[in-house]
């Protein structure tokens, strides 16, 4: 069976785990703060400030982030990067799983974070599993199908893939359609002329 394996740092952005939900970019020019005024005032052109340049150069950008955790919480999960990629995984794995493959995600993640997995792959109706004891938690992701889905399935691949295989039924039961059944109650009772002799008749009629 294909699988692929999916790590932690694959999900998470490796610069911030918070980005901005509203972004807007507009071609207006940016405003000169009060603060660029003074330190331009005092000599600064540009660049790390400090006597060695060793400071930030550019100033410190306000984040929004929804939800109701503030400061110091656990990770500010989940964050929307996070989201973002384990959405793109899952769909990709939908749109090239030919071959009945499955996703297994490390158990490198947390406890809110394979709730998420989990979420997530129900709104695109996978079917997920967590296995392991603590600390070795993993889940697997594959796709689910219907009876009728998965026979469809089977015979566009030839009718066997690497999880599944598709066999003729040998002995096939005896179907009595409803047309036989009319039939028969149409049919009339035997003619007496035809019933044989009781075992203690005589042969006279």
């Amino acid at each position: 069976i294909k699988c692929k394996l999916i790590t932690r740092s694959q999900l998470h952005d490796q610069q911030s785990l918070t980005t901005s939900l509203t972004t807007m970019t507009t071609n207006e020019p940016k405003k000169e703060e009060m603060g660029s005024k003074l330190l331009k005032k005092m000599g600064w052109v540009g660049g790390g400030i400090g006597k060695d340049l060793q400071g930030i150069a550019e100033p410190i950008q306000i984040e929004d982030l929804q939800g109701r955790k503030g400061l110091g919480s656990n990770g500010l999960f989940p964050n929307q990067i996070f989201i973002k990629n384990l959405r793109r995984v899952l769909e990709e794995f939908i749109s090239t799983n030919d071959d009945d493959g499955e996703l297994q995600f490390t158990n490198e993640f947390n406890s809110e974070e394979r709730k998420s997995i989990h979420k997530e792959a129900m709104k695109l109706h996978l079917t997920s599993n967590s296995y392991g004891r603590d600390g070795e938690r993993r889940i697997r992701v594959t796709q689910k199908r219907n009876v009728d889905q998965l026979v469809d399935h089977l015979l566009t691949h030839g009718g066997e893939t690497a999880r599944y295989e598709l066999k003729a039924q040998t002995q096939p039961k005896p179907i009595i359609t409803q047309l036989s059944q009319r039939s028969y109650a149409n049919m009339g009772p035997v003619s007496p002329q035809w019933m044989a002799p009781d075992a203690c008749d005589d042969g006279t009629l």
